[in-house]
């Protein structure tokens, strides 16, 4: 057993080597010996002490440029910091060394860590993904350059996860948009990106959400837009279906949006495209305003001003007008829609009322049935007076 004084005694040793051998690396690090530095730098990173042979590596970089330990000072401490995690002074530093030194011996090896660096500060498919692009490009660069690598197969795999990665990214950019609300946005992304990457394996999902976002727009557009974008969600669906009929997925969905589109587009087909005609025209009127005031800065005599102020008068009564046909046509449609509806509970309560008496009628007629056949199958007895009695 170690008692408690031995523990003590071994524990001041270990940290009297250690303050050792920190004070012996900092003075290697704070003198003058170039060639001393170098042999420890070497030393420690075989040692796999990336952290101090770094660190050395740096401090006599400025003293061996040019020299011919500079090409391997520069790989072994891109190497060091590679290893230690930290790749973005790894990517630097591989770079600075395949721009250097095109024809080293290592240089095959530091193409494929500058690469790598990319690919290890590559982030999750939510973050921005300006690195994964940098691996992707370095790592064709490197195949362009060693087609013949032992390093092909591993890094077409590596490609190919990224490129996944890009291609998930994009797909949530667009699911994003109609999460937001922004259904207009969605749509444009989402085709954009379909245009942009055909093989995209979101493809599916995305034009199933081109769908639900036309109809989840219509459903929050006044009545002027909606009959468009009720019919651009049938086209939509119609897309899909055509690519994917066998999709269990998302056809359940799809086809209620279909049936509440086609149910708008039957029932206020006309009545939208009214509606649709009225907010151009109002649209119209009011740029006739805007080009009216804007002419107005360039015009000199009080004569052309009047013309010009009673042009835009008269386009504000026009406005009021469309609005106020507008809104009677609105309060027409409502008052129209409560009659169907009454007329529709009327006919429900009629069918209700209809289907009760039968069914309460119908055990009756079977009960009154059975009793006439029951008459008939069994004849009256005659009553026999007791003269006839007395005959017999």
């Amino acid at each position: 057993m170690i008692n408690s004084k031995h523990l003590l005694l071994i524990l001041m040793i270990c940290g009297t080597t250690l303050l050792g051998s920190c004070s012996k690396f900092n003075a290697l690090l704070k003198s003058d010996d170039v060639n001393a530095k170098y042999d420890e730098a070497m030393r420690l990173y075989h040692a796999k002490k990336y952290n101090k042979s770094a660190a050395l590596c740096d401090n006599i970089m400025p003293n061996i440029v040019g020299t011919v330990r500079e090409d391997t000072v520069l790989f072994f401490m891109g190497k060091a910091y590679y290893n230690m995690r930290d790749y973005a002074m790894a990517g630097e530093a591989m770079n600075a060394y395949r721009d250097r030194f095109t024809r080293s011996g290592f240089t095959e090896e530091a193409e494929f860590l500058y690469a790598m660096s990319f690919y290890k500060l590559s982030g999750l498919p939510e973050n921005d993904q300006a690195d994964t692009h940098k691996a992707i490009i370095a790592f064709n660069e490197y195949l362009n350059r060693y087609p013949n690598s032992i390093q092909v197969d591993y890094i077409h795999g590596l490609i190919g996860e990224l490129t996944e990665k890009l291609y998930y990214k994009t797909y949530i950019n667009a699911a994003m948009y109609h999460k937001w609300g922004r259904y207009n946005g969605a749509i444009t992304s989402l085709l954009s990106a379909i245009k942009t990457n055909p093989e995209i394996p979101y493809r599916e999902e995305m034009t199933y959400l081109i769908c639900k976002s036309w109809f989840d727009y219509a459903q929050n557009s006044i009545l002027a837009r909606q009959l468009d974008r009720y019919l651009k969600t049938i086209d939509a669906y119609y897309n899909f279906i055509t690519q994917y009929p066998d999709n269990k997925q998302f056809r359940k969905d799809l086809d209620k949006m279909y049936a509440q589109a086609k149910e708008f587009t039957d029932k206020y087909g006309v009545r939208s495209m009214a509606a649709q005609e009225n907010m151009t025209s109002i649209n119209a009127h009011r740029d006739n305003i805007a080009q009216a005031r804007e002419a107005l800065f360039s015009v000199t005599t009080k004569k052309d001003r009047d013309v010009l102020n009673a042009k835009i008068k008269s386009e504000k009564v026009a406005i009021v007008a469309k609005k106020a046909e507008a809104h009677k046509a609105k309060k027409a449609a409502k008052v129209e829609d409560k009659l169907k509806k009454e007329r529709t509970d009327k006919t429900a309560d009629e069918v209700k009322i209809s289907k009760k008496t039968k069914l309460t009628e119908a055990p009756n007629a079977q009960k009154k049935a059975k009793q006439e056949k029951k008459k008939i199958a069994t004849p009256k007895r005659t009553k026999i007076s007791k003269s006839e009695k007395s005959v017999q």
